[in-house]
């Protein structure tokens, strides 16, 4: 029997979701509940279409039970689901609004005149709508493959009226007055062999982002990478309406939004060790 066999004989039974732990966020006096999915991403993907089904369908009753109404999908995790009453996040607005206010400090802080995103993903080109509305400096896509990118390119322009340039990955030719915002792995990977530019780190391994926050989620035994920082922060922001609403732009509002102040720069020289200083 293959494994595809066996998972989809067992996991039914043994692999179903449950409510796993609570999750205690003293630093906002926030609780969660834990929801646990015990595959991996792998493992989701190969199991027939009626048992996932299935599985969604267990969690939107376990969130009906504990009154959850807003549930944090981490980001590994490649599933599109609906679930009724339910809001799911998978922390990509999160991951914007971080990058805006990156953005922000790093531009109060120096020079900074060009903003490059290193990606393959095509919520780059979101991204840098967001950042071009937001800041109106000139963004320049860098890719291994960028004519890959292209159409995308021609579309972004078509519709929002924005020119993004298209340019091979090249950490070398990157200035202090770059801000590098690095959204791939593999991108992320390469350019720490660099120091230069403004090096903004929002790859889903990252961490760094909010140490004493980070620290909370650690002593809980999760990991504190964004893959579930991004989603629970998301959920969290959505879910408290003290936390304020998030506008119609990304960028945060620091008055209103207290949850973002586990996530400013307080320190010279670098965001966290997610960024490397000017």
């Amino acid at each position: 029997m293959s494994k595809t066999q066996v998972l989809n004989r067992i996991a039914p039974f043994l692999l179903a979701p449950r409510v796993a732990r609570e999750i205690r966020l003293d630093l906002f006096d926030i609780q969660a509940r834990e929801i646990r999915l015990p595959l991996g991403n792998d493992n989701w993907q190969v199991l027939r279409p009626s048992i996932q089904k299935s599985f969604w369908e267990k969690i939107d009753g376990l969130c009906a039970k504990e009154d959850i109404t807003s549930l944090g999908i981490t980001r590994g995790m490649k599933a599109s689901v609906m679930l009724p009453g339910v809001r799911v996040q998978n922390g990509g607005r999160f991951i914007v609004g971080l990058a805006l206010l990156r953005i922000e400090e790093a531009l109060n802080k120096g020079t900074a005149q060009r903003v490059i995103l290193a990606s393959d993903h095509s919520a780059a080109f979101s991204l840098a709508v967001q950042v071009a509305d937001t800041f109106k400096m000139p963004i320049m896509l860098q890719s291994m493959a960028p004519v890959r990118h292209e159409a995308m390119a021609w579309q972004v322009y078509r519709r929002e009226g924005l020119a993004l340039s298209l340019a091979c990955f090249n950490p070398e030719i990157w200035t202090a007055n770059d801000i590098i915002l690095l959204l791939d792995e593999g991108y992320a990977e390469e350019a720490a062999r660099f120091s230069s530019g403004w090096q903004i780190n929002l790859t889903d391994s990252s961490r760094g982002h909010a140490p004493e926050l980070e620290g909370e989620l650690s002593r809980q035994g999760i990991a504190p990478v964004l893959r579930n920082l991004a989603p629970l922060m998301e959920a969290c922001l959505e879910d408290d309406k003290k936390l304020g609403p998030w506008g119609k732009k990304m960028m945060p509002d620091r008055e209103k939004l207290q949850i973002w102040e586990a996530f400013l720069d307080n320190k010279r020289g670098g965001h966290y060790n997610t960024i490397k200083g000017i």
